[in-house]
């Protein structure tokens, strides 16, 4: 894909950690590699701060907190400022803080996609009905909504949020995450420590979203049946206390690492009991990396684990997971069919040339039917 218009294309992000940093950056790089100009505004710190100088993505410093509240109002002025400044064809909008921020400042004046990385409506709490109120109005202002699967977009659809959806967010790069080969997993399992019995590897923030907490749960069914199994929490988060107080048997608390293509490789199975996602960009590292994934039905598992990849279970059913995860625990043959599958899966629909490429190809589009001095009038 070449691009022949010098298009600018302004990322707004907040909050600025995760699978959200990543998916972020990646996609601004993408950008830049096809002749875009496309440049960064978020806070100041945190990994997307650090992918950004890594990448050479020009980086612009905007003020802003996760929470919603009265910050909004001096947020706005200061997002305002920037897009005076560098006058972007198209400011895209990730997750719901820079949504809220960004609409209420522009209210449609100029071409402006949103990406929710997750819709906030389904995080538990006293706002969740605001939440949802919030994006039903914010949508007369959204020309187009960038998901991270179809299961998303009909998320949205089903509660009134209505509007052009398309998807094309989150990739995996299947180089750095390559296939594990079983010398790959041996010498991993011997860098890390790992025992000799079975290992289950879950990546994520250890909080209420992620569902540590009935995984442990589950976790006590499997040591009943395999004693020598190991479970190897990679993350760190509010919830470490408490999962720690469950005294759970055989867990190992390995805190926040950098190096979780290793850690993949060295699990001979992987685990993702998120109550809540979009689409999990974990998932997508362990599938590539060759893994078979266990996982609660949130939304985009379906999306990444396809039939013969791994297995998806009820949310909070613990007995459930349990289940799926003893089962691979006593099938290697089964482990090891459904991490081919996987790996072929991300290989042919989850590479950052396919959707990222993709992604660019519907800012295009929007921008070619909108015109582009109609992109950027009346701001």
């Amino acid at each position: 894909m070449t691009l022949t218009l010098p298009l600018r294309i302004l990322h707004v992000a907040q909050p600025t950690q995760t699978g959200l940093a990543i998916a972020v950056a990646s996609l601004i790089a993408f950008q830049r590699e096809q002749g875009i100009d496309a440049r960064l505004a978020a806070p100041t710190g945190g990994l997307l701060r650090q992918l950004a100088d890594e990448a050479g993505i020009p980086f612009i410093e905007w003020q802003s907190v996760r929470e919603p509240g009265l910050s909004v109002i001096s947020e706005g002025r200061a997002l305002q400022r920037i897009i005076d400044q560098f006058d972007p064809d198209v400011v895209h909008l990730a997750s719901s803080k820079a949504g809220l921020v960004g609409r209420l400042t522009l209210r449609g004046r100029r071409t402006t996609i949103f990406s929710p990385h997750g819709w906030s409506f389904f995080v538990p709490g006293r706002t969740r009905r605001l939440s949802l109120l919030w994006e039903r109005l914010g949508a007369r202002w959204t020309h187009q909504f960038h998901v991270s699967c179809e299961e998303e977009a009909e998320a949205g659809r089903r509660r009134g949020i209505r509007g052009d959806y398309v998807w094309g967010l989150n990739s995996v790069d299947t180089d750095r995450f390559a296939h594990a080969t079983l010398e790959d997993h041996t010498r991993a399992r011997t860098e890390l420590g790992f025992t000799d019995g079975p290992s289950v590897v879950c990546v994520g923030r250890l909080c209420f979203q992620k569902g540590q907490k009935p995984l442990l749960a589950a976790w006590r069914r499997v040591v009943e049946q395999e004693p020598t199994a190991q479970l190897y929490l990679v993350g760190d988060g509010e919830d470490e206390a408490e999962l720690r107080a469950m005294d759970c048997p055989n867990v190992v608390f390995v805190g926040n690492r950098p190096d979780v293509a290793r850690w993949f490789a060295a699990a001979d199975l992987v685990v993702q009991p998120s109550r809540y996602e979009a689409l999990s960009l974990s998932v997508l590292e362990a599938l590539s990396t060759g893994r078979s994934v266990v996982a609660f039905d949130a939304l985009g598992m379906r999306t990444a684990i396809g039939p013969g990849c791994g297995a998806i279970v009820p949310i909070d059913d613990a007995e459930a997971l349990a289940a799926e995860i003893l089962h691979r625990l006593h099938d290697p043959a089964l482990r090891e069919q459904e991490g081919r599958a996987g790996r072929q899966r991300m290989v042919d629909s989850f590479t950052a040339s396919t959707v990222l490429a993709t992604a660019t190809d519907h800012t295009l589009e929007l921008v070619g039917t909108r015109g582009r001095a109609d992109s950027r009038s009346s701001s």
